[in-house]
């Protein structure tokens, strides 16, 4: 444990932005978490020496970058749709929208005698990381390690939600890849947003990670309004299916509690949970 990242669907398609340190900060204490158990209020922590390793980058660096890092990752926060987040964090049954949400329920700490960040994530966090049945991605934090663009790991992670499908392409309208990484305002040029962002993040995921992937655009006329991207997986890298996890194909009435929305009848609660895990059986 600590190699692999594992995480809900619907974190992956958030929208929100963090600096490549921080990134690296938060994937490698997601690494700490046990996703298959409840996690509890704890603290997740990630030496200088482990960073450094795991990251091909000097101790002093790595010193660095978490000592310099800790005190804005409590600021940082993701945008998620109100309709899959658990109903017992909604403060009313009905809200519809985004909700924004922190990372952290507390600033992160730098212990410098044990050269450790400690940090704990948010109660609102923490139902996307643990206890995870179905709907979720995993990988091996060395596919990302070597990047340093942020934007590439966020799109190497759009790619490895998809890894264990047949077809290993799909589209995605610019405005909604915009809006994941936060994007909305800046590079308003396609030809800026390609060259600045786009390109150089596909670079560092064919250099470094276990795909290679490309990129297509589609066009309105002669305006892009969307992206087409295709990956392969790397010959002897490809990464094994998480086969203890896949769910029974039965509903029971322990899923139909937990997953029931508002007003939404049980017919319709159990016909949602059985596309969910179809879509599991494909996407894990």
């Amino acid at each position: 444990m600590g190699n692999l990242v594992v995480k809900h669907n619907d974190l992956i398609s958030a929208s929100y932005r963090l600096s490549l340190i921080e990134q690296r900060i938060i994937l490698n204490c997601i690494g700490k978490v046990r996703s298959d158990l409840p996690a509890g209020h704890q603290a997740f922590s990630v030496s200088i020496k482990e960073f450094a390793r795991i990251h091909e980058i000097t101790d002093k660096q790595a010193y660095f970058e978490l000592s310099s890092a800790v005190n804005q990752l409590y600021d940082r926060y993701l945008s998620i749709d109100s309709a899959n987040m658990p109903k017992e964090f909604k403060q009313q049954e009905d809200i519809n929208g985004k909700i924004d949400i922190r990372w952290l329920s507390a600033k992160a700490t730098y212990d410098s005698d044990q050269q450790k960040v400690y940090l704990w994530f948010s109660p609102q966090i923490m139902p996307y990381l643990s206890q995870l049945k179905q709907n979720f991605t995993k990988y091996d934090i060395t596919n990302i390690a070597k990047m340093t663009s942020a934007h590439a790991i966020r799109i190497y992670e759009l790619l490895a939600e998809r890894q264990f499908q047949n077809h290993k392409k799909f589209n995605i309208s610019l405005s909604a890849l915009r809006e994941r990484l936060q994007l909305e305002n800046t590079h308003t040029v396609f030809g800026n947003l390609n060259s600045r962002v786009l390109a150089p993040a596909i670079r560092q995921i064919n250099e470094y990670s276990n795909f290679i992937a490309t990129i297509k655009t589609i066009k309105n006329g002669r305006k892009v309004t969307g992206l087409t991207f295709e990956f392969s997986i790397k010959p002897g890298k490809e990464p094994k299916r998480d086969t203890n996890r896949n769910p029974n194909k039965r509903v029971t009435e322990q899923e139909i509690k937990q997953e029931a929305r508002p007003g939404e009848s049980r017919e319709k609660v159990r016909a949602r949970i059985k596309k969910m895990k179809r879509a599991t059986e494909q996407v894990e």
